[in-house]
């Protein structure tokens, strides 16, 4: 409840309506960018540095969320500054014999030795001045990094050595299993290549219940492109999941498939609790004429295609919303409003690429 309050501001996210109710899930009134993004998060779900990855979805990976912790065991929510200075933060849960010694860190407790922040929340710079912490609170990996070329806290300080060398260090300290609970670095890597292994790693994430939902769903849209019978079911179960999150995922990846297969599956998401599930469902089934409809199903659609008009509209003065309310308009076959919209978001913002290639395609 706490941390779909926060998220309100501290995710990366657009606005659906303006009904916000603290506590609710944050997809009722917000769309949230697709989690673990490619050109947002590295492969293992660290952030990268060129866009601004926000806490709430990196939060959402980590171990303390799953184990029941909340911003403000941290933070204190009306300043933000952190209840406790330095580790002592940490260790209100981490007990100090354990954790606080060289024994843990394999540093001598110099003054330039790590900290838990430096180690668990290696920081990126955003807009070259702005520092923010990494929330997904996950072990270095400078394994993760010989295979798959992300960054880990051990080589952000020892930058003048190679991954391996720190790799091996864990290895001597730690020993070599150490999977901990954020284990789909390989997936992502893989999806990211287009390698032939991606199809069965992101299954494998998607169907793991002791996943992240985040990394769940992150799975389950990159499975788009790989949709077949024998994984459909990974589709199925995600969209009776209890987390809006996996939903809208589960409809994304059956979004390439035609709308009239993809009724059966989806159409029961029309009526969801939560709003943003109703008007992705919509969106995606739009291309389906209205006589096809069952006829059960077709005053929820035309409700949640109404919601989906309205969230648009209400960021009526950007030219992707313009342009995606018209490619809704397109796939109804109501090609004059259609024209309208691609018009619009093109007066918007007149080197609008999509909306001027959309337009022509429109006009062919």
């Amino acid at each position: 409840t706490e941390v779909e309050t926060c998220g309100r501001c501290h995710a990366r996210r657009s606005e659906l309506s303006e009904k916000w109710v603290p506590g609710r899930w944050l997809q009722d009134t917000h769309a949230i960018a697709a989690p673990l993004a490619r050109d947002v998060y590295w492969p293992d779900g660290q952030m990268r540095d060129v866009a601004e990855a926000y806490n709430y979805v990196p939060f959402k990976q980590s171990k303390m969320f799953a184990a029941g912790v909340t911003c403000s065991n941290c933070h204190d929510p009306h300043s933000a500054k952190q209840r406790i200075a330095g580790d002592g933060v940490c260790l209100q849960c981490h007990a100090t014999e354990v954790y606080a010694g060289a024994k843990h860190s394999r540093h001598q407790q110099a003054n330039a030795a790590p900290n838990c922040v430096s180690c668990h929340m290696p920081a990126r710079t955003y807009m070259v001045i702005d520092s923010r912490h990494g929330h997904s609170l996950r072990v270095p990996g400078p394994d993760l990094s010989v295979k798959n070329g992300t960054p880990n806290s051990s080589n952000d300080c020892h930058a003048d050595k190679p991954a391996q060398w720190a790799a091996d260090a864990v290895d001597r300290w730690f020993g070599p299993d150490r999977k901990g609970s954020q284990t789909y670095a390989d997936a992502f890597a893989a999806a990211s290549a287009n390698r032939a292994d991606a199809r069965q790693l992101l299954a494998s994430v998607a169907g793991d219940l002791n996943a992240p939902n985040v990394a769940r769903a992150a799975a389950l849209f990159e499975l788009a492109p790989y949709v077949s019978p024998a994984n459909v079911d990974l589709a199925r179960r995600g969209l009776a999941d209890s987390d809006p999150m996996v939903r809208i995922a589960a409809m994304d990846m059956l979004a390439n498939v035609p709308a009239s297969q993809a009724w059966p599956l989806i159409a029961p998401l029309l009526s969801d609790s939560v709003l943003g599930v109703r008007i992705r469902a919509a969106s995606l089934l739009a291309a389906l004429p209205t006589e096809p409809q069952p006829q059960a199903d077709r005053a929820r659609f035309e409700r949640a295609a109404a919601e989906f008009v309205a969230a648009v509209r209400l960021n009526a003065d950007r030219p992707e919303d313009r342009s995606s309310l018209a490619n809704f308009y397109a796939r109804r076959g109501l090609s004059g409003e259609a024209e309208a919209e691609y018009k619009a978001a093109l007066r918007l913002s007149p080197r609008y690429t999509v909306a001027a290639i959309n337009l022509a395609d429109l006009y062919r």
